[in-house]
């Protein structure tokens, strides 16, 4: 894919996109590559504008259910074709509410599906 001729526009776009993270919650950020930033690169991060300016008025609902307290987990397994490393993320709701989540690469390499499931279930238990 061909590198972005400058990528000041991308950096600024990022930094914008940093800025406003912590106040929207936790967002993917396309930051990884921001030395040698691509025109798919760019099109990530306008996705990530587009999807934050389309859910300004979203907010989180916190539930009034009897379910107590649940965890959910997911991994996909070596789905960065650089370093092979899985990705994974948890969501944990009480009654009903989301408490926290999060979504991030693992640091270890896991040799298979399963190792990679239980890595990010380790990570959501933590």
């Amino acid at each position: 894919m061909n590198q972005l001729p400058d990528n000041k526009n991308y950096l600024n776009l990022i930094g914008g996109l940093l800025y406003v993270s912590p106040r929207r919650g936790r967002i993917s950020i396309p930051a990884q590559k921001s030395s040698y930033p691509n025109q798919q690169d760019w099109n990530k991060a306008k996705r990530v504008l587009r999807y934050i300016s389309i859910t300004s008025d979203h907010k989180l609902h916190l539930g009034s259910s009897d379910d107590g307290l649940q965890m959910f987990v997911d991994a996909d397994w070596a789905g960065n074709n650089r370093d092979r490393k899985s990705n994974s993320g948890y969501l944990l709701l009480l009654a009903g509410g989301v408490i926290t989540w999060s979504s991030r690469k693992q640091s270890c390499v896991a040799l298979s599906s399963t190792e990679a499931e239980f890595v990010a279930l380790a990570e959501g238990c933590q």
